[in-house]
Parts: C-alpha cells; sequence; structure tokens
C-alpha cells in the first residue's frame, strides 16, 4: 500500500491522488535520450553495457539499497556519457558523486570496453570519442578528499575522528618531546657531541620515514643506539685501537686511536642516508581513491 502523502493547504481527497498517482519509471538508458554521430555497433555496445550493469547491481550491493537506487544512479551516469559523446556540455552536477557512481561506472567501462574487443573493426576515432567521454565522467566521480573529511567531520561521529587524529599525533610526539626533555635536562648523563649532533637526524628520520604509530619508537631506539655506540664502544673502540699501536707508536698512540675514529661520523651518516632510501622504497605507496 502506498504511503499517503502529506501536502499543506490541501484536502484529504487531494492528498489521496496525489499519494496514488503513479511515479514515472527510471530508465538506465533512457532510449528518449542524446545520440552521439558514431557507428550503430559502439552505441549498440555502449547501451548493452548499461543495461548490463543495470541486471548485474548485486555486484554492487554493498553501496545500493536496492535495485532502483542503482538503476536511477545508472539513469544519471548514462546520461552523461551520452551528453559528453555528442559533444554537449554534460550536465554533471545531478551525476552523484559517491561509491556507488564510481562503482556502476567501473561496470559499464569494463563491459564496455569487452563488448568492443568482439567487433570486426571499429572506427578508432569514434571509440576514442566514446571512451574520452566515459573518462570525463570518471574524472568528476573522483574523490574529493577535503569534502569528504568535511563530511566526517559535520557528521554524527566527526567527534571520534577527531578523537583518532588527534591520539596519532599526540602519541608519537609525547614521546619524542618526552626524550628530547630528558636529554636537555641530563638525566641519563651528560650528552656528548655525537649524540648531540646525531639527535636531530635520528628524529627527523622518525617523523618523515617512520609510520605516524612507529615514530616514538623508532626515535627512541634510533637515539639509544647512538648512546651505546657513542657513550659505550667509543671509548672501548679508543683503547683497543691505542693498545695496538702502542708497540710502535709508544705515547701516541692515544693521540692516534682517536684522529682513526674521525671517520666515523661520515660512515653513520652514509649507513643514515642508505638506510633512509630503503625504508623509502619499502614503504607502501598510497593508493588512488
Amino acid at each position: 500500500m502506498t504511503p499517503e502523502t502529506l501536502l499543506p493547504a490541501s484536502s484529504s481527497g487531494e492528498r489521496r491522488r496525489a499519494a496514488q498517482e503513479p511515479r514515472p519509471p527510471v530508465h538506465a538508458w533512457d532510449p528518449n535520450g542524446p545520440s552521439a554521430p558514431v557507428a550503430t555497433v559502439l552505441w549498440d555496445a555502449l547501451r548493452d553495457s548499461v543495461l548490463w550493469a543495470e541486471a548485474e547491481w548485486e555486484r554492487v550491493v554493498e553501496h545500493a539499497a536496492g535495485a532502483e537506487e542503482a538503476t536511477a544512479h545508472l539513469a544519471h551516469l548514462s546520461a552523461a556519457i551520452r551528453q559528453e559523446a555528442a559533444g554537449t556540455s554534460a550536465d554533471l552536477s545531478s551525476v552523484p558523486r559517491n561509491a556507488l557512481s564510481r562503482r556502476l561506472l567501473g561496470l559499464i567501462r569494463g563491459a564496455f570496453i569487452a563488448r568492443v574487443r568482439s567487433l570486426p573493426s571499429p572506427d578508432p576515432a569514434q571509440l576514442l570519442g566514446l571512451l574520452q567521454a566515459i573518462e570525463a565522467v570518471a574524472e568528476h566521480l573522483e574523490a574529493d578528499w577535503s569534502q569528504h573529511f568535511t563530511d566526517r567531520l559535520s557528521a554524527p561521529d566527526g567527534l571520534e575522528l577527531v578523537v583518532e587524529v588527534a591520539h596519532d599525533l599526540r602519541s608519537p610526539l609525547t614521546s619524542i618531546l618526552f626524550l628530547a626533555e630528558t636529554l636537555q635536562r641530563g638525566r641519563s648523563g651528560s650528552v656528548n657531541a655525537v649524540l648531540s649532533c646525531a639527535f636531530a637526524p635520528c628524529v627527523n628520520y622518525a617523523v618523515t620515514v617512520a609510520a605516524p604509530g612507529d615514530r616514538g619508537l623508532t626515535s627512541t631506539i634510533m637515539l639509544a643506539a647512538t648512546g651505546v655506540l657513542g657513550s659505550g664502544l667509543g671509548p672501548f673502540i679508543v683503547g683497543v685501537l691505542s693498545d695496538h699501536l702502542a708497540p710502535r707508536y709508544g705515547a701516541e698512540s692515544l693521540r692516534y686511536a682517536i684522529g682513526a675514529l674521525v671517520v666515523t661520523p661520515l660512515l653513520s651518516t652514509s649507513l643514515l642516508w642508505i638506510a633512509a632510501r630503503q625504508s623509502r622504497a619499502a614503504a607502501p605507496q598510497p593508493q588512488a581513491a
């Protein structure tokens, strides 16, 4: 039973008649829609692709509430493609910019290409024109992430999004700031020249290369390793070299041992640069929406 449509300033009989008036059916492919000067076989391939997408709407069931919603989206998509193919300026504002439209357009594109492959010898210029019309609509449907973020903030779960972003930013920054304050106040001992020179590169590497959730841990490990090498192994290596050179250089062996470690900053910088390149190459690249 069709629910009664409430119209202001109208009698009950008028409201019943308005509720009983049938809505015009929506066709995925309007027979009276615009046409383009292309071969009949190509135009039929485009029409069959749209109708096939309508019949296979369950492929996008996760984005559509039902067949009627999918058909309505297909009607807007097919009309826009036909207008672009005809050379007229398509009214793309009527095409919904959502995941359902993008999925349906992908079905149309795939079905159209599959049908064109079976054609004997389609005209290249006409085929390119239809493909350009499909791509023009696809460009309009590309996700606007700034608008998407604005919509998320204005949605009922906008506060939850702010909490998630604040947590992802606060956790690594808190660790880095705590470690920097600890080093500055000397709570873990004096900061030698090697550790002070390595602090900025380590934090910069952690912020620019490491994942947001791993920045605090990455900077802590790198600075801890730098402190162990600089404050612990450094004097040990100098002592070993001095003992090894003592039979030959005598009292000057300590000076030569310290001088031999001048190359270590260059070596550590080179290793850090190589590690940064390998980390960037191994990091997963962001995918287009």
